[in-house]
């Protein structure tokens, strides 16, 4: 289930609350894209600090070979993997986990205008695969133009499994400063 709309807040809310419902009925992975500017239930591996659970890090490393292999299809590079901008992604992840529902980051910009100009963000959560959501943004157009967009050099990916059984995924990304 794709969300993407210009129409008034109150319109964008009734929506996304129907798409989310619909999608989570379905199982289907339920996505929302910015413009440009499996543990279920279990708790989580023993980690250290600063350090992302390996199940997430397996989930993160699928997702970008997914995003580069759609990349080179079309010619582009890879995307660079920038530490700070993952940061960001893996915390807006934890974020939409927390609140259970799906929505963009409001501070995006301002989080990532030090590391990256024109800012993107695409979001989505699924109860399947995190490769699941990767194919959902490749059949909406704005989702797969934030993929395959040649000036989009730079990224972070963030993953985040909830206890209910959803995989919450965030592709921040950017043209990297020089």
């Amino acid at each position: 289930m794709i969300f993407e709309s210009a129409a008034p807040l109150a319109v964008l809310r009734v929506g996304l609350l129907s798409a989310l419902l619909t999608a989570a009925a379905s199982g289907a992975p339920a996505l929302l894209t910015a413009a440009p500017a499996a543990a279920q239930g279990a708790p989580p591996p023993e980690q250290g600090p600063g350090q992302a659970p390996e199940h997430l890090l397996h989930d993160r490393e699928v997702l970008y070979g997914l995003v580069d292999a759609a990349r080179a299809e079309h010619g582009l590079a890879p995307l660079t993997r920038d530490p700070a901008v993952e940061a960001v992604a893996q915390r807006w992840s934890q974020a939409l986990e927390a609140r259970g529902a799906l929505a963009h980051d409001p501070a995006l910009h301002a989080a990532l205008s030090p590391l990256v100009s024109a800012a993107r963000e695409n979001v989505g959560v699924t109860s399947g695969a995190p490769a699941d959501v990767h194919a959902a943004w490749l059949r909406s157009p704005s989702h797969r133009a934030t993929l395959l967009d040649p000036d989009v050099d730079t990224a972070g990916i963030g993953v985040e499994h909830g206890a209910d059984g959803r995989t919450w995924v965030t592709l921040d990304a950017g043209i990297d400063r020089p």
